[in-house]
């Protein structure tokens, strides 16, 4: 099947399952996160929610020499607070090439930050993956201290 038609049969089914379900946000309606989270999560150092101003690429940043232990947690956005652990899973980025590589096959609770970076080259990114939809983890990168 050549592009023209591939794209020509995905337009029709499109088109057919938007008139069947009467509208176009059907198709895309959990795209911006519009009710399927229920909680707002956070990566800790340490139980401290990492906060960093807005940055235009969403990462979070670590200074080099940082230490302790990186959680996902609840947060009460009232006062930043981290309340409950959350499970997730963890990649590892290489900027250069944009390879990605799951460190664990297994939920985690907690990671140690120092065991990390004896597996990275400095550069690299921490990618957090909450492993139940109820969480939403808006800042889910962290550019260890070389990156």
């Amino acid at each position: 099947m050549n592009a023209t038609k591939f794209c020509t049969t995905l337009l029709l089914v499109l088109t057919t399952m938007v008139q069947v379900n009467g509208q176009m946000d059907v198709l895309f309606k959990n795209i911006k996160g519009d009710g399927r989270y229920r909680e707002f999560t956070a990566v800790c150092l340490k139980g401290v929610p990492l906060a960093q101003p807005n940055t235009p690429e969403g990462v979070l940043r670590t200074d080099p020499g940082t230490g302790g232990k990186l959680t996902i947690q609840t947060v009460d956005k009232r006062n930043n607070k981290a309340i409950n652990a959350v499970g997730f899973m963890l990649a590892i980025k290489d900027p250069a090439t944009s390879a990605v590589w799951m460190v664990s096959d297994r939920v985690m609770y907690e990671v140690d930050l120092e065991i990390l970076l004896q597996k990275c080259n400095g550069n690299e990114t921490l990618i957090f993956i909450t492993t139940d939809r109820r969480y939403r983890l808006p800042r889910n990168e962290i550019a260890l201290g070389n990156g």
